[in-house]
């Protein structure tokens, strides 16, 4: 990925967008979930509906995730239950934001759609808070922290609030005067929602003229009720680039891939994750099954040349590879992954 747009993504992550992606990946609370799954496919239909033209979604329902899913995952071990509560803590401590307090995460982006390359993306936050001392929270951090301003801009009756960089600091977004389509910007849709991404995402997203996602996209994304995290894509030609596999049979397998979608869900201490490709032909369906089978192969011959630690993370990255499920039908390649907390563990210790 372009490091222009990983520097701004880093700059509103400073200010707000790490709470809701560590809310993704990390939790832990102690209170029970209850009806959770038969909530989870309208909540996410309708959060996601409510997201600008993207190529490519994804939901996560963070309630669920820190009530029930990681606690449950993580119940046989006390280390890594420490690690996540210890991050989550660390985080809110040094920002004064609870990533706990989202309960969904909705994200929305579309490749290479600005005059540079760059991909943009905004995300939609639901939770138990309120947003505009939410934002005013996370501003104050990322002022102490990194010396960011903001400025106001009132549109279709919001204000949104727009990041600049620290004085003294270049601003790259002024190149070409292409201005909204990397500034970095976050505004509250209602008392417990925001919506955080590049200037033109933010306003997309709050103006009632603006294209929606495609509702095909969602129903891909959420058509497994049981899973805590969907995602579905269309990928526009050259959407690979993005993706910076940077090896040429790859790059070209991957180049083969007009739409994915797919769901990761847990049963007590066993994840399931499926990934769907669809390609434009059956030929090239096959050649990238063959392509992961031929990973699989590998992975059985075993790596030397470790030792300690890091020959215990190698041994698990290859189990997980061994244990890759490959189907195809037609011009689409299904792959599934199903994990023990004990399969994946070494790699988790080392965040």
């Amino acid at each position: 990925m372009d490091k222009r747009f990983q520097s701004r993504l880093t700059l509103a992550a400073v200010a707000l967008a790490l709470t809701a992606l560590v809310a993704s990946q990390l939790g832990q609370r102690v209170t029970a979930t209850t009806n959770a799954v038969s909530a989870v496919r309208p909540a996410a239909s309708a959060q996601l509906g409510a997201l600008p033209a993207s190529d490519i979604i994804i939901f996560v329902d963070t309630e669920r995730l820190v009530n029930d899913t990681l606690p449950n995952f993580l119940a046989g071990d006390a280390e890594l239950f420490a690690r996540a509560k210890a991050k989550l803590d660390r985080f809110q401590k040094e920002t004064g934001v609870d990533p706990r307090s989202f309960d969904s995460l909705a994200i929305g982006m579309r490749l290479g759609a600005t005059s540079s390359g760059d991909p943009r993306f905004v995300a939609i936050g639901h939770g138990d808070f309120v947003a505009s001392q939410l934002i005013d929270t996370g501003f104050a951090a990322a002022q102490k922290k990194e010396n960011i301003g903001r400025v106001e801009e009132q549109y279709e009756g919001k204000t949104i609030y727009i990041l600049t960089p620290a004085a003294g600091r270049a601003d790259n977004c002024s190149r070409n005067g292409k201005t909204e389509s990397c500034r970095m910007a976050v505004a509250a849709l209602d008392s417990n929602t925001i919506a955080l991404g590049d200037l033109e995402s933010v306003r997309a997203t709050l103006s009632p003229g603006a294209a929606r996602v495609d509702q095909s996209l969602v129903d891909l994304a959420t058509r497994n009720s049981q899973a805590f995290a969907g995602f579905a894509g269309n990928l526009p030609q050259g959407a690979a680039r993005h993706f910076g596999i940077r090896n040429g049979r790859a790059d070209k397998l991957a180049a083969s891939v007009r739409q994915m979608y797919g769901s990761v869900s847990t049963v007590g201490t066993t994840a399931e994750s499926t990934l769907a490709l669809r390609t434009e032909t059956a030929e090239q369906a096959r050649e990238i099954a063959d392509g992961l089978n031929g990973l699989k192969f590998i992975s059985k011959l075993g790596f030397g040349g470790h030792s300690g630690g890091s020959k215990e993370k190698v041994e698990a990255f290859s189990n997980l590879i061994k244990a890759l499920s490959i189907n195809v039908q037609n011009d689409e390649v299904e792959i599934k992954l199903n994990v023990t907390q004990a399969d994946i563990a070494p790699l988790m210790r080392r965040y």
